[in-house]
């Protein structure tokens, strides 16, 4: 789904591996972490929006992302999409490839 749909920028970090090994949030906030420092100007960090197909699935990652002190530190504003990418088709790119 991530190679048909994915939005620029984004980073893929599926949910079963973020639920399965929580130390694998640690690796995508480096990977974020990255982006942002090679940006920096001074100002807070960006916000990270976690997005799936639906929207279910995001609310979790994004609950799970939240919870991690970690990730909490780097990115203390962490949110999902609601209605995901259907809702992101229909209300922003209509051209959107969704399964």
């Amino acid at each position: 789904q991530f190679d048909i749909a994915a939005l620029p920028g984004a980073v893929s970090a599926p949910l079963a591996r973020i639920l399965a090994d929580p130390r694998h949030v640690v690796d995508l906030t480096a990977t974020l972490r990255g982006r942002v420092d090679d940006d920096d100007d001074g100002d807070a960090p960006p916000p990270v929006f976690v997005v799936c197909r639906r929207g279910l699935d995001s609310r979790l990652a994004a609950s799970v992302l939240r919870s991690h002190p970690t990730f909490r530190e780097t990115f203390p504003d962490c949110r999902h999409v609601v209605g995901g990418l259907l809702a992101w088709r229909r209300d922003c790119d209509p051209d959107l490839a969704v399964l």
